[in-house]
């Protein structure tokens, strides 16, 4: 089972996921492997650091460096992880990558996702869980981990505009809206609930 846990930065995701990964362990017995983007594999980290440096390139060229930073994560991670049958849990995954290059270069939404269905096999999750934060609180837990990235500065408006792209995105039954403004406590068992009810306690 592929499983993405969503939300704009400082909404939460990586402790979600990091909880999910043990719970599923040490009450399921679910074997689960936690994958990020784009540094996810070797090849991803060149990626990023590419990205992440002040080197000159137009916006769709960043687009097509997230997108070979995703291929090679699946390729080398999620696709040979869910045929041995074990959970795969992004931290971001295709939310992320729609809403931000939607946002960023005006690539329509239906482009983004054929170009990533390419990346990615055709191989998408079966839930996802949006974890909505307003977008002063997200900034606030930003600021508070410090060494802020080139995205966290995008600003109010930015995680505004991805805010209600995200919801928009969300209007699935593949997709679970969660209140991240709660504790971490809360928000673990909604994930935890709304993943049993969707089969994902079983091996």
């Amino acid at each position: 089972m592929l499983i993405e846990i969503e939300g704009i930065d400082g909404s939460g995701k990586t402790t979600q996921c990091d909880l999910l990964k043990d719970f599923l362990w040490q009450h399921q017995k679910v074997d689960a492997v936690v994958v990020r983007e784009p540094a996810g594999t070797e090849f991803g980290s060149e990626l990023k650091n590419l990205i992440m440096s002040d080197t000159p390139r137009s916006e769709k060229a960043e687009v097509f460096s997230f997108l070979a930073a995703k291929a090679q994560l699946y390729n080398q991670i999620v696709l040979p992880a869910l045929a041995e049958g074990r959970h795969v849990i992004a931290d971001r995954g295709s939310m992320s990558f729609l809403t931000y290059h939607h946002i960023s270069t005006d690539i329509s939404i239906e482009n983004l996702q054929y170009l990533m269905d390419i990346a990615t096999g055709m191989v998408r999750p079966e839930i996802t869980f949006l974890l909505d934060v307003p977008p002063e609180m997200a900034l606030e837990r930003i600021k508070k981990r410090g060494n802020l990235s080139p995205f966290d500065k995008k600003g109010l408006d930015f995680f505004d505009r991805q805010r209600e792209l995200f919801k928009h995105l969300c209007a699935s039954p593949h997709c679970a809206f969660i209140n991240g403004s709660l504790d971490i406590e809360e928000v673990q068992i909604l994930v935890i609930k709304r993943l049993l009810t969707t089969g994902g306690n079983e091996t």
